[in-house]
């Protein structure tokens, strides 16, 4: 127990004041692994101290085999106390090191036999399960994978060595619970008691372990019955919470209990652990209890209307969210602790509980936004604060050395959702996943060695990698008299609104469901899909009626003065304009008369933000923007040899309408670049040669000459953006255009990125080139305006994901400020009618904020002003689909 551990350090310290050397012992290990199971960082450093000698190059190994292993150990407990502590870059990094270092040792000593031998293997066996654990944490899925398959060898070369089997269990639970599988994991944390002596799997501190994380594995799976009657049943567990693993069991039983409508039998017990824990928030401990504090205390006060329980969440939940943004500061992944539907139930645990209690008992708005933006956050919050991050000053840190630390940070988040995502299919080709593993091995590997560098020299950096929510102070700041800020978040059957303005903020949980939400939203979406043979589609203005009136008509007058405004919805919300939402009463009879419809857009200049930190981020940006200048890709040339006279011939008489919308063809993956298939794309890529004039007119309203800034047919290829980039033109370029076809992931087999279509590339390869979203992230631009041209640039990076999520996020990332994105397939000459009219709106006047702009252009359309123009235009699906994502404000005169 603790006490020997302790009465163990204390006869060390005694030797050692009388000179005595403490060679390390059989006895050591569990002295320093007790102490971690205390969660007593002061007593594993001292322990550390006295038993080893200090190690300062990780790469110096001792002559003999056993010093060789004490070197292995040293580095291994030196991971451990780094995890204790909540640095898991520095925990990786040790974990990295005593795998390698033990390697070393297997090289080092290849005639070993017998028990010298048994040790080197269970020692090999141990650092591929800590570096594998390690390795989760902080999201390197790829190296996690690499190793499992490595302990598996292990384990069939020496059958007749058990206690191989015991680490490799673990890791396979931890692995599967990654994937979301987690009644395998469960099931594996089962295997792995199987595999303990049978002396050992009597141990009452064992069970309750082993009893947690299956109980955690049974939450996460849904099934909180199952984990709350397993922890009940584990013998020893009415223990007192002396070591971390009786302090976890405890939190676990509470969520089990909360989650399963079990309120108040072991609350008291569970409260006690609280001044235990109460220097450690920023540790996995600290995590796990205050977001089990949220989740129960949110339950039971919903249940039994305790305002006492609902501010105990309050707080339980501001300490979570402390824990959690410091975790993820340090380089550790979204999970951190606790798994995606876990995490999940807590953060929407901290919303309910300060939506209730606002203005009580010390809960202000500032809690609810706190809990909001976490509920809120994503990648693309991470790449928005990373551009923003790039304009301020870090002591130690130039501009540049930020931007390659977030440049790996990219690579190596790409490189392991891809080794992610390939694992998670069943058919994936065992060299295309190896090599894509690999790939994103070393990308992980520069990462964490770059980071540690930098770390060493600036200790601010954690200022740029950390996010915080803003404050209602603030965000009403940012906001003019006839603005406002509308966050809407679909949580726990319903949605959570909030309205802001410079004067006033209001909230309200509204009666729509994220499946009504979602039911509504596809409605919408489905009445403005285009197809080029088929007649258009009737709007389904009834859809889009209902939808504002749940989410808008509550606040009543409070909507009147409101000229402009900045959406930031979650869910199947994000997936649509709102400019679209009807703002009141119509005639069902002349539902298709949509001019005379109260169109939300008609009176209000909407813009939208992904998420609340996001706007706060991006609006926030000191630095000025690209002085001036334009510069457009259009008009691809898709097709090899072709000339621009027959590409661009007039359509015939009756012809389709053009639409740059997704399409399907066939594809192949090649065996040696996973990321880059091979795609046989066939006739889907329809010229575009409208684009080409609509970048022309966009370059005559900035007055900006055509011929240096509007690049087409066959020089718009993808190599020509990469160059614009890397020769520095492209970050001197205020507005910048991409008008091509888009295409989203999974529309095209073997793509799992999304794409924006560009010309071919001299040479071989018949095929059109490819922007993707890795090219995208590693452009280098500066621009108050991002015109993505294209259909669907709104969409997620991945089949399933979130809106926002794929180019958008790419671009901003880049470093623009303000993007123009489509949200379905665009017909080709209304769309380009739009961007041309928004941005000669745009410089034209100077009074005119950006969402403005956006809001007459689309208004001429749907009105059926100016020329051309079709009477087709005045349905949502030709004027509605562009939405204006980012800063939407004004901005200084155009020259």
């Amino acid at each position: 127990g603790l006490h020997d551990v302790v009465e163990q350090e204390r006869r060390s310290e005694a030797r050692r004041r009388g000179g005595m050397a403490v060679p390390p012992d059989p006895g050591t290990a569990v002295h320093l692994d007790t102490a971690l199971l205390a969660g007593r960082a002061d007593l594993v450093e001292r322990l550390l101290r006295e038993y080893y000698e200090p190690e300062p190059d990780a790469k110096a190994m001792p002559g003999t085999f056993q010093r060789a292993q004490v070197h292995v150990q040293r580095l291994h407990y030196g991971g451990k106390l780094a995890e204790l502590r909540g640095d898991l870059v520095a925990a990786r990094r040790a974990a990295a090191a005593a795998l390698d270092a033990q390697r070393d040792v297997a090289r080092r000593f290849p005639g070993l036999a017998g028990r010298e031998k048994a040790d080197l293997e269970r020692g090999l066996q141990r650092q591929l399960a800590a570096m594998t654990r390690a390795a989760l944490t902080v999201n390197e899925f790829a190296a996690a994978r690499a190793n499992l398959f490595e302990m598996r060898d292990l384990v069939r070369a020496h059958p007749e060595h058990r206690s191989l089997v015991f680490p490799l269990r673990q890791v396979e639970a931890e692995y599967a619970a990654v994937l979301g599988r987690y009644d395998e994991a469960a099931s594996a944390i089962d295997q792995q008691v199987a595999s303990l002596p049978w002396p050992m799997r009597q141990s009452a501190f064992l069970q309750v372990g082993f009893g947690t994380m299956k109980s955690v594995y049974l939450m996460s799976g849904g099934r909180h019955d199952d984990a709350r009657r397993a922890l009940l049943a584990a013998p020893g567990a009415g223990t007192a919470a002396e070591s971390d693993v009786h302090r976890t069991y405890r939190a676990a039983l509470v969520a089990a209990q909360a989650l399963s409508g079990h309120h108040g039998a072991s609350m008291r017990e569970f409260d006690a652990i609280e001044p235990a824990i109460a220097n450690r928030h920023e540790t996995s401990t600290g995590l796990t209890y205050f977001g089990v504090k949220a989740l129960a205390y949110q339950r039971r006060g919903a249940a039994m209307r305790s305002d006492a329980d609902l501010v105990k969440a309050v707080h339980g939940g501001r300490l979570f969210a402390r824990a959690y943004r410091s975790g993820r500061a340090s380089g550790a992944g979204r999970n951190l602790a606790l798994h995606e539907p876990l995490l999940r139930k807590i953060k929407e645990a901290y919303v309910l509980a300060a939506a209730a209690m606002v203005g009580r008992h010390g809960v202000t708005l500032d809690d609810l936004l706190d809990a909001t933006a976490l509920v809120q956050e994503s990648d693309i919050d991470d790449d928005i604060a990373a551009a923003v991050a790039r304009q301020r000053s870090v002591s130690g840190l130039s501009e540049s050395q930020v931007r390659e630390l977030q440049d790996l940070q990219q690579l190596a988040r790409g490189a392991q959702r891809q080794a992610q995502d390939l694992a998670r299919l069943a058919d994936t080709d065992a060299q295309q996943l190896g090599l894509a593993a690999r790939r994103a091995n070393e990308a992980s590997e520069r990462l964490s060695q770059r980071l540690a560098t930098l770390r060493s020299v600036a200790p601010g950096l954690a200022q740029i990698l950390q996010t915080t929510a803003p404050r209602l102070v603030d965000l009403q700041s940012r906001l003019e008299p006839d603005e406002a800020l509308a966050i809407f978040v679909p949580i726990d059957g319903q949605t959570l609104a909030i309205h802001i303005t410079p004067t006033n903020a209001q909230h309200r949980s509204l009666p729509l469901s994220a499946e009504d939400g979602r039911t509504l939203v596809d409605r919408l979406r489905r009445s403005v899909t285009l197809e080029p043979d088929k007649p258009v589609p009737p709007f389904d203005a009834q859809a889009a009626r209902e939808l504002h009136r749940r989410l808008f008509e509550w606040l009543g007058p409070a909507m009147a003065p409101v000229r402009s405004m900045t959406v930031v919805a979650g869910g199947a919300l994000a997936a649509i304009p709102f400019a679209m939402l009807v703002a009141a009463d119509f005639d069902a009879t002349r539902s298709t008369r949509y001019r005379e419809l109260s169109w939300l857009g008609r009176t209000v200049a909407l813009s939208h933000a992904p998420s609340m930190a996001s706007w706060w981020a991006i609006t926030g940006a000191r630095a000025p923007v690209a002085p001036g200048g334009f510069l457009a890709w259009a008009d691809p040339a898709f097709k090899d040899g072709q000339a621009e006279a027959e590409r661009c011939s007039p359509a015939p008489a009756g012809a389709s309408r053009a639409i740059r919308a997704n399409f399907r063809s066939n594809a192949s993956l090649s065996s040696d670049e996973p990321e880059r298939p091979v795609l046989d794309l066939g006739p889907g890529l329809e010229p575009l040669c409208e684009t080409r004039d609509e970048a022309l007119a966009i370059a005559a309203s900035l007055n900006e000459p055509a011929a240096t800034s509007v690049i087409t047919g066959e020089r718009a290829t993808r190599t020509s953006v990469i160059a614009a980039s890397e020769s520095g033109a492209l970050a001197w370029k205020r507005v910048v255009l991409f008008a091509t076809h888009g295409i989203a992931p999974g529309e095209v087999p073997g793509l799992a990125q999304p794409v924006l279509a560009m010309a071919r590339e001299a040479g071989a390869n018949p095929q059109p080139s490819l922007l993707r979203l890795d090219d995208v992230v590693g452009l280098r631009l500066n621009a108050e305006w991002l015109l993505l041209s294209a259909c669907n640039t709104a969409s997620a990076d991945r089949a399933g994901g979130d809106a926002m999520s794929g180019l958008a996020r790419g671009f901003f990332f880049a470093g623009a400020r303000t993007l123009l994105v489509t949200h379905w397939a665009v017909e080709s000459e209304s769309a380009a009618e739009i961007t041309k009219r928004t941005m000669a709106r745009h410089a034209a006047d100077s009074r005119l904020s950006r969402a403005q702009a956006l809001q007459l252009a689309t208004a001429e359309l749907r009105e059926g002003r100016g020329q051309p123009v079709s009477k087709e235009w005045s349905h949502p699906a030709f004027w509605a689909p562009y939405a204006l994502v980012g800063d939407g404000r004004r901005s200084a005169p155009m020259r």
